[in-house]
């Protein structure tokens, strides 16, 4: 499989700066919670665009970004491992700059109350 040498850069660099936080490899399953902030592109520049976080809706699209940081961070988990989380893709504020935030955790809730959560009307098994 080819992985462009734009995306290998990208998963070198959070690879590097997440060794700093991530010390070992975690067991288990995991959830990843990620906002990913993108440059402003000039198109938004414009005076009459507000200076605050929006949506980012392009290329590439937050489950790409999710994809490479996750292979990123193979080194301390297997995507595999990852069964809950949640990725927010955003452009910075007109004067904000780029970064990737993001949360690792192995402290899951209970099955049965992240359904209820959603409110979803399956039947629940008794042993959840």
């Amino acid at each position: 499989m080819y992985t462009p040498s734009k995306t290998r850069k990208f998963e070198k660099t959070v690879r590097f700066l997440v060794s700093e936080h991530l010390h070992g490899i975690i067991e288990g399953p995991v959830r990843v919670d990620m906002l990913a902030v993108a440059s402003r592109p000039k198109r938004l520049m414009r005076k009459k665009d507000k200076d605050e976080l929006i949506y980012r809706t392009t290329k590439p699209d937050a489950d790409n970004v999710r994809k490479a940081v996750l292979d990123a961070l193979s080194d301390y988990f297997d995507d595999k491992q990852v069964v809950s989380g949640e990725t927010i893709s955003l452009y910075a504020s007109k004067s904000g700059t780029a970064c990737i935030v993001l949360r690792v955790t192995d402290e899951l809730k209970g099955v049965r109350s992240v359904l209820e959560s959603l409110k979803l009307t399956l039947p629940l098994p008794s042993r959840l």
